[in-house]
């Protein structure tokens, strides 16, 4: 029942690191995964958690933005300045940092609750958090090649890729009428499985590099 929750970031990084030719980026994989676990751990020994049981949408929200998503950001701002790598090289390591932080963090989060667990925890979250990762380092991406009177509607994209998480899970934990929170997950989803695959040729790339490998790999 939480092998999905365990495996889905470790198997989705393992698929990232395939795509990603620049050198060094196995640090940057052991330094978000180690920052992680020592956030995650100082949090377990030395913070108390209790589950929230007020009333306030938007406290809940804020709440669930600043754990999921800005303290995450954070520790990429202080990779980003400290590291001695190259700009660009930084920039396009951003997906095997969030991914390599979320492998530990987000089971953290979600485990660090009290069973039993809920379906949207066990598998919505992860999935939308593995769909912030990759729309997130997309849009980054996409709006570093691009001029900048085209940026703004990028910004915009790029402000609702990264509040939706946090506004989702408000919306199922307030139990929003209509299936809000199903359909807002649904979309979410789509328009980040949409993104990726708009970027034909590097979804080629990384299948030809995956199975390049593990050729190489059984042959030896």
């Amino acid at each position: 029942m939480y092998l999905f929750l365990l495996l889905i970031f470790p198997l989705s990084l393992i698929y990232a690191v395939f795509s990603n030719d620049q050198k060094g980026k196995l640090l940057t994989v052991l330094f978000a995964a180690g920052l992680a676990a020592v956030i995650s751990a100082f949090n377990f020994f030395f913070m108390y958690f209790d589950a929230y049981s007020g009333r306030n949408f938007l406290w809940y929200f804020l709440s669930v933005f600043a754990d999921d998503f800005i303290l995450p950001a954070l520790c990429y701002v202080f990779y980003f300045f400290f590291s001695k790598r190259e700009r660009a090289s930084k920039c396009s390591s951003l997906l095997l940092f969030l991914l390599s932080f979320y492998a530990v963090y987000i089971p953290y989060l979600v485990l660090r609750g009290f069973p039993p667990f809920s379906y949207f925890e066990l598998f919505i979250k992860p999935l939308l958090y593995l769909a912030l990762s990759t729309s997130v380092s997309l849009e980054i991406t996409a709006a570093l090649n691009q001029s900048s009177k085209s940026r703004l509607p990028r910004f915009l994209f790029y402000i609702i890729t990264i509040f939706s998480p946090a506004f989702i899970e408000a919306a199922w934990r307030f139990m929003l009428p209509f299936g809000t929170w199903t359909i807002l997950a649904f979309v979410y989803l789509v328009y980040s499985v949409w993104r990726v695959l708009r970027n034909k040729k590097q979804v080629a790339d990384l299948f030809n590099s995956v199975v390049s490998a593990v050729f190489a790999k059984f042959s030896l």
